[in-house]
């Protein structure tokens, strides 16, 4: 029972028979029995489903006690599975350093075992591999996912199953670099492996892929080919599980997303709505998905300039968020920021800073995963308040801070929190500081992203920061770089590319682009 319980998310029920399940083990056997560290393993795996990461943690390292005692540290495969999962728990917790000293321990119990070209073994190398992307180690990451193809390939044959799913994790790494074009080739070598392997209108390793396909397509401007793969993404999924199906709510998000950037509003709440409805059907009205879902409804309000009705269903979303995954919890941060913006943007600079300063306080009393990263973001951005309201000293005091916080941190989102305090150092007038974010940045965006949109947007500041210096000729060179990269980025018709053309024909005729960068301060 426990176990279908937990197929269906009703994770408390689980909780409660892995309990009864455990207190009937340790009465038939004894406590340091190896039964009781799969019951405790178990009960674990359920506390990490609900986000109870410590808690989870704590399971895992009663069980591989009890392990160790019973069979021994070095030659077991449940010994492995317990690294394994302590791995997990720690790199959720954002301790990446712990994570991979475990999921390196667990891969060398599973060589001694099974031999370094075995299928555990690649495994655990694309495990440690995503704990190289979350700290922005793409190439280490791709390295370890290929070595695991390779050995997939190897041990299963070229066509098998499982190398389409290596071929896709390549490719997500790609994407993230902004190497769109990788990206699309590995996942369409992955579609093409899982077509054939499972059938045409199979099932969901063959939607999954169509998914990421429309995703790369989205992230280049192709909105027409992005609907095409995710249309068809939805086809199999209503197909396969039915038309009220959590995974047919999560394409009806992505479609929404795409008619979201289209302008296309009515046609985005449509499909926003229908994912709402399945998902209060499936989760209940007070579930995290169900706030994401309101988020982007909201999102979409905005846009159609009902400010109220956006603004009352962001605050839906935090409650629930605060509801279901506690104050400390990432994506509570991630309202905080939202309503922090929407009241920026309509001169609530109280409410702003009212929102900003709580999720600097949560920051501050239990440290996010992502640790001076996360921190020196919510500085920047209650400096860019600051700086609205033209308190120039409390906005450069939160400037600093959030420097020193970056000077310890790692990782791709460094470039982006340089950029916006380069934004806000050139709307004081500060050059020699914002020229030093804005070099600083796109060394980071250029180490961490390659070519990437992100890089571009760095490049463009350079260009404008230079032009308001008098410095045209290296401006026009900074600027024509991220024309370039736009252009082979986005596409001809993205708005980001025009604010570029329209500052290089500033620069050309010897006009100031002061106010265009000003203009995208509250922006970045």
């Amino acid at each position: 029972m426990a176990g279908l319980f937990r197929k269906q998310g009703r994770f408390d029920e689980a909780l409660v028979y892995y309990e009864k399940a455990l207190v009937i083990i340790k009465e038939k056997l004894c406590d340091s029995h190896p039964a009781v560290a799969r019951g405790i393993s178990n009960l674990a795996s359920v506390l990490l489903l609900q986000n109870r990461y410590s808690e989870a943690l704590g399971h895992f390292e009663d069980a591989l006690l009890i392990r160790n005692a019973a069979v021994g540290e070095d030659l077991h495969p449940g010994v492995a599975s317990t690294f394994n999962n302590i791995a997990i728990a720690c790199s959720l917790q954002g301790d990446y350093e712990k994570a991979l000293k475990c999921f390196h321990k667990a891969l060398s119990i599973k060589k001694r075992i099974f031999g370094d070209r075995h299928p555990e073994t690649s495994n655990l190398l694309h495990s440690i591999a995503e704990v190289h992307c979350l700290q922005g180690e793409f190439e280490e990451a791709l390295m370890h996912h290929e070595k695991a193809l390779s050995i997939t390939k190897e041990t299963l044959g070229n066509r098998d199953p499982e190398v389409a799913v290596a071929l896709g994790k390549i490719a997500k790494v790609c994407a993230i670099q902004g190497r769109s074009e990788e990206a699309l080739a590995s996942y369409e070598a992955s579609l093409t492996i899982a077509r054939e392997a499972v059938g045409d209108r199979d099932v969901l390793s063959v939607a999954k892929t169509l998914e990421n396909i429309a995703a790369i397509h989205y992230s280049r401007n192709r909105y027409k080919e992005a609907l095409h793969f995710y249309e068809e993404a939805l086809s199999i999924r209503k197909e396969v599980s039915g038309g009220r199906n959590v995974l047919v709510a999560d394409t009806l998000n992505n479609i929404a997303i795409v008619f979201y950037a289209q302008q296309r509003y009515k046609e985005a709440m449509e499909y926003l709505e229908a994912a709402l409805s399945i998902e209060e059907e499936v989760w209940g009205d007070r579930h995290a998905k169900v706030a994401n879902t309101l988020d982007n409804i909201a999102a979409v309000h905005e846009q159609q300039g009902s400010f109220e009705v956006a603004m009352e269903t962001f605050e839906k979303s935090l409650s629930i968020k605060r509801e279901t995954l506690g104050d400390h919890h990432p994506d509570v941060a991630e309202s905080l920021d939202k309503i922090a913006a929407i009241s920026t943007d309509h001169g609530n600079f109280e409410k702003a800073l009212e929102c900003l300063q709580e999720s600097l306080s949560h920051q501050r009393e239990a440290p996010r995963c992502d640790g001076h990263l996360a921190l020196a973001a919510t500085l920047s951005k209650i400096a860019v308040v600051y700086n609205a309201q033209g308190c120039l000293e409390e906005a450069s005091n939160f400037c600093e801070e959030a420097l020193a916080s970056i000077h310890d941190a790692r990782g791709a989102s460094q470039g982006s929190t340089l950029d916006t305090l380069g934004v806000l150092y050139a709307s004081q007038g500060r050059f020699e500081r914002a020229l030093d974010c804005f070099q600083r940045a796109l060394t980071l965006n250029k180490k961490y992203l390659g070519n990437h949109a992100g890089v571009a947007n760095t490049l463009y500041h350079l260009g404008v920061l230079h032009l308001d210096h008098g410095d045209s000729k290296t401006a026009l060179s900074y600027l024509r770089d991220a024309e370039r990269m736009q252009l082979e980025l986005l596409g001809p018709n993205d708005p980001e590319l025009g604010l570029t053309q329209n500052s290089l024909d500033a620069c050309q005729k010897g006009k100031s682009c002061y106010q265009i960068l000003m203009d995208r301060l509250f922006g970045i």
